[in-house]
This record gives structure tokens, C-alpha cells and sequence, in this order.
């Protein structure tokens, strides 16, 4: 008995698509009456330039006026602070609106992505004269592009040439997104090919369309069987555990410049809840000790799963052999939220993986 395979990004994860969304906002800064652009105001108000909203707290769309509200009181607080800043506005390539925002002046790095933080946003960006940084508040993650120029820089690579340059065969480029230049190769994956049983091989492609919106294609290729399908046509599950591990591929390479120093794993526990025995588990990331972990949740304390409290039967440390250790916290929940759904697709009864 399994779930269904809905097991979302980790709940701190600033994926790709979206920070290039961010990243190709065009800012427009209002003051002593002017509508400046994002350089000009950067140099006039000095640098470097940080642009924060409140609204849509992670990326949960709210109405016109709950938005500017939450905003008002961002501007409140700023000010309180001693905080200088200017109204701010983010329009998409349509000249859409994107978000009203707020151009802080001397906050400092630290300062404001608190800020975001309390304000519930997952990144903040940075301007200076030059360039536009995209920077994540609980993933610390940065994507930069100099002013001008595109959001979504391109590979000159279909799909075919991808494969051809990384694997050493081609593949004919049969649907048009495969033919598309901007393919890369992301690694190995633990899906295994239905007809030879060999690890599938994973790529990218993140572009913009032309309604302006930012769209990544996955695409699992078999290295044995010389073929390749893009994810949409994977059943399910499997699709949804591939996107997962493409999240933990980012989030790991992202630790590379942002490592914690607090090691921290994933664990699984059995639970005596749903379907046959030793088929519901409960999937869980730690600082602790797996074992310090389970002794949290079954005291029933004020961080432990209620599910865990009530169900939990022990760690299954068959399912924990070799699960590797993280040095990022974002890499460990992308992680957990991936083994749920790797679980899942193995017949398990999933809770937590979140």
C-alpha cells in the first residue's frame, strides 16, 4: 500500500525556475517623484541596493489588499528600525505587475534577509551598479546576472548533443523540447530503466516561454538502453521522484558555497499505522542522532510528530543503510522529501518527507 506520490519541494527550497523567475524581474524605484531603474538607482542611492516584499509569503498568492498591508506593515517596521527605503516595483518581461516592493538602504545583508525571514519570503534581491543577485533567506543559494542581460542564459546544446557530449552516444532529438539549445546534464539518478534495470541519467532544460513565465524540462535518458524520454511521460511516482532528487541535486550543489558546520541525516521510523505491518514509516531529517530523534518524538515533545508519538515503533535501519550525511540544512530536507518519495514508490505508506 503506498500513497500518492504528491510529495512537494521542501518547504525552504528556492527552486530553479523560481530564482530565475526573480532573477529577470525588471525593478523600477520611485523616488523624489522619478521612476528609476534598478542601476540608476543603485548608484543615486548608494550601493549595494536590497529590494524585499511581504507580499505572497512563499509564493502563496494573496489578494490586492491583504498583499499591500503586509507591506505596510514591513514599511512600518523598517522605519521603526531607522531604516531608510523607497516604494519599489517588480514587473515580469510582459510588464506585468509583480510585486509591490521596498528599496532598503544600508540594512546590510544580514539585517534584511531577517526581515524576509520574518516576513516569510524565500529570497531577497541584491543590486548594485553592475549586477542583480537573487538571494535565498532559509536556502542560502545565489543566482547573479549583470544588468541587461538574459535571466536564462542558454547552452548551445540540444538534448542529442547534450547526451552526446556528457555519454558518449546520441539520441535522435524527436520532440521539439528536446531540440531546444539549453540542455544539460545534472548526473545519475536511482531510477531504474524498466527494460535493462540500469540507473537512469538525468537533464535540464530551464527556459522562458513566451508568455514570459520560467519552465525547467526534465529529461531521464538510459545509458544501456541508448534512449531518452522526458519525465512527463514517467508514471507518477516515478516522475515526482526524479523532480525530487533533481531539488536535492541543486540544494547539494548549493551547500558547495554555503555549508553549515552542524552535520545532519535523514532517518526512517516504522510506524504501527495503515496497511500491513512493516509497510507505514514515518521519513524525518535531524541535527540529533537518529536514535536521540525517535526518543524526541515518542516523549511526545513539542517538536515531535504527533504520528511518530502515537504509531512509532522503531528506527528501521535497513531502509537508513548508506543514507549519506549533509552538511547543508536545505540539503537534508530535500533529501528527506526525496527518500519519501522514493519510499513511496517502493510500496511504502509515506508519512512526514516534508
Amino acid at each position: 500500500m503506498s500513497t500518492k506520490p504528491t510529495f512537494a519541494a521542501a518547504r525552504n527550497y528556492l527552486t530553479p525556475t523560481l530564482r530565475h523567475t526573480f532573477l529577470r524581474t525588471r525593478i523600477t524605484v520611485k523616488l523624489d517623484g522619478a521612476d528609476l531603474d534598478a542601476p540608476t538607482a543603485a548608484k543615486k542611492l548608494g550601493v549595494p541596493l536590497f529590494v524585499v516584499t511581504a507580499w505572497n509569503p512563499r509564493s502563496k498568492v494573496l489578494d490586492l489588499a491583504e498583499n499591500r498591508d503586509r507591506n505596510d506593515k514591513l514599511a512600518a517596521q523598517l522605519s521603526a528600525a531607522g531604516i531608510e527605503w523607497a516604494v519599489a516595483i517588480g514587473t515580469g518581461s510582459a510588464d506585468t505587475r509583480f510585486a509591490e516592493s521596498l528599496a532598503i538602504v544600508g540594512g546590510g545583508r544580514r539585517r534584511v534577509r531577517s526581515f524576509a525571514h520574518e516576513h516569510d519570503q524565500l529570497a531577497f534581491l541584491e543590486i548594485d551598479a553592475e549586477r542583480i543577485t537573487v538571494r535565498g533567506v532559509e536556502h542560502r543559494c545565489a543566482l547573479t546576472r549583470r544588468h541587461g542581460e538574459a535571466s536564462v542564459p542558454l547552452t548551445p546544446h540540444t538534448l542529442g548533443d547534450a547526451i552526446d557530449a556528457t555519454l558518449g552516444f546520441r539520441v535522435p532529438d524527436e520532440l521539439k523540447r528536446f531540440r531546444h539549445r539549453g540542455w544539460l546534464h545534472l548526473g545519475p539518478t536511482e531510477l531504474l530503466c524498466a527494460s535493462c534495470r540500469s540507473p537512469h541519467e538525468l537533464f535540464s532544460d530551464i527556459r522562458r516561454q513566451r508568455s514570459g513565465s520560467i519552465v525547467e524540462h526534465l529529461a531521464v535518458v538510459c545509458p544501456r538502453c541508448k534512449s531518452a524520454k522526458p519525465t512527463t511521460k514517467l508514471p507518477p511516482a516515478q516522475r515526482v521522484m526524479v523532480e525530487r532528487w533533481r531539488d536535492h541535486l541543486q540544494a547539494r550543489l548549493d551547500a558547495e558555497s554555503f555549508p553549515d558546520r552542524q552535520a545532519r541525516r535523514c532517518y526512517v521510523i516504522e510506524l504501527n499505522k495503515d496497511g500491513p505491518p512493516g509497510k507505514t514509516v514515518y521519513v524525518g531529517e535531524t541535527s540529533k542522532s537518529p536514535e536521540d530523534r525517535l526518543k524526541v518524538h515518542l516523549e511526545g515533545a513539542e517538536t515531535a510528530s504527533k504520528v511518530v508519538a502515537k504509531h512509532g515503533l522503531g528506527l528501521r535501519h535497513d531502509l537508513m543503510s548508506g543514507l549519506p550525511v549533509h552538511h547543508s540544512r536545505i540539503a537534508s530536507e530535500t533529501y528527506e522529501v526525496y527518500l519519501g518519495a522514493k519510499l513511496s514508490l517502493e510500496g511504502y505508506r509515506v508519512y512526514g518527507a516534508h
